[in-house]
């Protein structure tokens, strides 16, 4: 049995877990760094690229200050707050958004 979530068209599907887990360690060391390596910037597509109905976004509380993770419900719709955490740096809130989208794909929490 596959490690990740079943889908043929999944960034997963052709890395082992061990790699994955090492493209994640690679966001959450640096997660506005560019360029992203090749088989990180593949993971990330795949979580650009989810539809914008239920899409994980930052929400700024507090302009560049305090952040909270929403998540969009379709045009013209106000953003749901899906955590009370308030992050303090855009780079924890990117942290925060990766590991939801890493959740949703795999089916599994990072371990770290």
């Amino acid at each position: 049995m596959s490690w990740h979530q079943n889908e043929s068209t999944s960034p997963f599907l052709h890395m082992s877990q061990e790699q994955a887990l090492s493209y994640a360690k690679e966001f959450m060391d640096a997660p506005t760094s560019r360029p992203f390596s090749e088989g990180l910037q593949r993971i990330l597509n795949r979580f650009h690229g989810s539809p914008l109905n239920g899409r994980y976004v930052l929400v700024q509380i507090t302009p560049w200050k305090e952040w909270q993770v929403g998540r969009l419900k379709g045009r013209a719709q106000p953003v749901e707050i899906v955590s009370e955490d308030i992050h303090t740096s855009l780079e924890d809130g990117e942290r925060a958004i990766f590991r939801l989208c890493w959740l949703a794909e795999t089916g599994k929490a990072l371990p770290f």
